[in-house]
């Protein structure tokens, strides 16, 4: 009996799978283009201890060809040079200094770093980008765009992990690439209901209407897009604005990572009931979306399971070709989106067929920081700043 559920079980995973594979293609690019539309567009940097990247930041704002911005860089009480960092690019930029404003605060966390910062913008739009990302040439006049539709309210770019070099790296820069791919399909579906902080812009108005960032949860930035959608606003997806960011250097690193994000998502969950399953956000935001991946949190707990019966069935199968066409349906779904995007080199192609191997190890860690996220939340411990070795990226 538990074989037949496991069975039936893959099956619907894989289903689920292709239909987001699927709708993600029906998902259209954004051509519309208007140099007319120009409106001053804030750019919130907020800083803890990121001196080995906050440089390449924003020369990449600065360089991105898009004038009509002021940059606002927040130090949250960095015990590195930052600070000294902002201030000599602010210096080397002395005939545009106007454009960089830099706040030096004591340490209060990412939330309290943005609410200032918007608090001293004085953008109509507020750009939001954190300090160990560049932004892609191009990416805000593509972001800004979107809202010379006055129907528009936040418009959110692609997260791209740069230092992919390594097999750790490369197995995030993959899962990023499908998380992303999702988002077209919750663009298709009107359910974009989680904008990344590291590339996302939000008319001004809209975020002194929801009240700002708040302090309670270890993922600000998923609360406050809870509270933009629950108020009725339109969120669209660009796909083509792009922002490369650093992931995760050692395992470490990308538990501290996990472990905030699932604390962060369970706060928002138990602070925001209000936000769940009702259908004024939209019958297939609050009936399958919401309800799908607060599912795909719990079945992080039936993954050992899913690992042993999986990996023994490639052992002891008397189907060889079959099991090796399982082993490599993943990688090759990757390979696939990914060469969407870019050329992949062969040593790119290559490393993914470990793919399904580097997943298993992520999934035991996704296991452990869903166990710790719980923990703190019986215990009322909060998930600071996520903190790991940063080299910086190319």
């Amino acid at each position: 009996m538990l074989l037949v559920i496991i069975r039936y079980y893959l099956i619907y995973s894989l289903a689920r799978l292709l239909y987001y594979i699927c709708v993600g293609f029906l998902y259209k690019r954004n051509q519309r283009t208007v140099t007319r539309y120009n409106p001053l567009a804030s750019v919130i940097i907020p800083a803890w201890n990121e001196s080995v990247g906050i440089q390449k930041t924003i020369r990449s704002v600065m360089n991105n060809g898009y004038n009509n911005l002021e940059i606002v860089c927040v130090n949250d009480g960095s015990s590195d040079n930052t600070i000294e960092q902002v201030e000599k690019l602010r210096k080397r930029y002395w005939k545009n200094k106007n454009k960089i404003v830099v706040l030096d605060q004591e340490n209060t966390g990412k939330a309290g770093a943005l609410n200032n910062g918007i608090k001293t913008a004085k953008g109509e739009i507020i750009i939001t980008i954190d300090a160990d990302s560049y932004v892609c040439k191009g990416s805000i006049r593509k972001l800004i765009n979107a809202f010379s539709d006055e129907n528009t309210d936040v418009s959110i770019g692609k997260i791209i992990v740069g230092n992919k070099d390594s097999i750790l790296g490369l197995t995030q820069y993959f899962e990023y690439m499908f998380g992303f791919h999702y988002k077209q399909t919750q663009h298709v579906m009107n359910s974009i209901y989680i904008f990344p902080g590291a590339l996302c812009a939000v008319r001004k108005s809209v975020i002194e209407d929801v009240g700002y960032f708040d302090h309670y949860s270890s993922t600000e930035d998923l609360d406050l897009s809870m509270k933009i959608r629950h108020n009725g606003h339109r969120v669209v997806y660009i796909d083509d604005a792009r922002c490369v960011t650093e992931g995760a250097s050692d395992i470490k690193g990308l538990l501290n990572q996990r472990t905030r994000w699932r604390h962060g998502y369970l706060q928002c969950l138990m602070f925001r009931k209000d936000f769940l399953f009702k259908s004024d956000k939209g019958w297939y935001l609050s009936y399958i979306e919401i309800p799908l991946s607060i599912i795909g949190i719990l079945e992080s707990f039936t993954f050992p399971l899913l690992f042993f019966y999986l990996w023994s069935q490639i052992v002891i199968t008397e189907s060889p070709v079959l099991s090796i066409a399982s082993y490599l349906l993943l990688p090759y779904v990757f390979i696939l989106l990914a060469s969407k995007e870019e050329k992949l080199s062969l040593r790119t192609a290559t490393m993914s067929l470990l793919i399904p191997l580097l997943f298993t190890v992520v999934s035991f860690i996704e296991i452990a920081s869903l166990l710790t996220a719980i923990y703190r939340i019986m215990t009322n411990k909060q998930s600071a700043w996520t903190v790991w070795d940063r080299k910086g990226i190319a």
